[in-house]
């Protein structure tokens, strides 16, 4: 049996590895759309961020199923589980006799086996905020409720107006926006680059991202490149707040010599469930993320907490 912060390690690795692997999953131009019928019923959901769409649009009691990585809201907690991208178990799906499947553009298998098992689809794409707003009116326009998506995409939009607002007069900060790395070392640093939704909401949270336009949404760089660029913030993400070790982050990012983000202290990890989801709360994370770059806007103390009931900022 491995031990608990194994177990941890591994958890990191893989959530890492699965963000690299869809954003480089071949991808199709637009989000399919299901056959015309009568608005879904019966939805089973096989990502995080579409199950928070389901549940923002007040349409939760329609959700009989849910991926493994469906954490939010509280509601979807107890929902059956039909695994996760590129691991969908398909016989509990049919099981659950769902008339609308909605999954990842990226999941590139479930379209051809769910159309073996006569299981209507939808697939929807999660990368950047424009497919986001178009992933929330497919959805909503699949469930007989367009106008409920069009309301949900205007708070959404209100909510980064806001924060940009914020710092709209204040110079962009060079900011590095780790997704992760191996554990205990540097090896293997992901980051967010220009086109990812994570970089998109930093931009309006005042960033200047220092990765270099390219085509994986979330490339490996290596420390040479963040040598260079010297960050004057660092900001980790992490899916797993138990995994938390501010210190020994810290640490870490001091062996790359002195950086502006070691010298000012400014190396943060926001660890929260809901980072690295393109969801409802994506206005939320870009409040946050404006105050690790802008710490003089004085944000409320609660600012974060709907992206997770626990983590936060370190």
């Amino acid at each position: 049996m491995f031990s608990p912060r194994i177990r941890l390690a591994l958890i990191a690795v893989c959530a890492v590895s699965l963000l690299a692997l869809s954003a480089s999953c071949p991808r199709q131009s637009e989000p399919t759309e299901p056959e015309k019928g009568a608005p879904a019923l019966r939805i089973v959901s096989l990502s995080p961020g579409v199950t928070e769409i389901l549940f923002a649009l007040g349409l939760g009691e329609r959700v009989v199923g849910v991926c493994d990585f469906s954490t939010y809201p509280p509601q979807a907690i107890g929902l059956p589980r039909v695994g996760s991208l590129f691991n969908t178990d398909y016989e509990a799906i049919t099981l659950l006799e769902p008339d609308l499947v909605i999954h990842l553009i990226s999941d590139y298998e479930a379209p051809d086996k769910l159309a073996v098992l006569k299981i209507r689809s939808l697939a929807v794409g999660s990368e950047t905020m424009p497919e986001l707003y178009g992933s929330i009116d497919a959805i909503a326009e699949a469930l007989g409720e367009p106008q409920r998506g069009k309301q949900l995409s205007e708070r959404i939009r209100g909510e980064l107006e806001h924060v940009h607002g914020l710092v709209a007069d204040l110079p962009q900060t060079r900011a590095l926006l780790c997704v992760g790395h191996s554990p205990g070392t540097l090896q293997d640093v992901y980051a967010a680059a220009p086109g990812s939704f994570i970089s998109e909401l930093a931009v309006i949270a005042g960033a200047q991202n220092i990765v270099a336009p390219v085509a994986p949404k979330f490339p490996r760089i290596n420390k040479e490149t963040i040598i260079v660029a010297d960050p004057q913030v660092i900001v980790v993400l992490m899916t797993d707040p138990s995994a938390a070790d501010p210190q020994q982050e810290r640490e870490l990012w001091a062996t790359l010599g002195p950086l502006s983000a070691v010298k000012n202290d400014r190396v943060h990890q926001l660890s929260a469930q809901g980072v690295s989801v393109a969801g409802p709360r994506v206005g939320e994370l870009a409040l946050v993320i404006a105050g690790l770059l802008h710490p003089q806007i004085n944000l409320d103390p609660a600012s974060g907490e709907a992206l997770s009931g626990a983590g936060g900022v370190r």
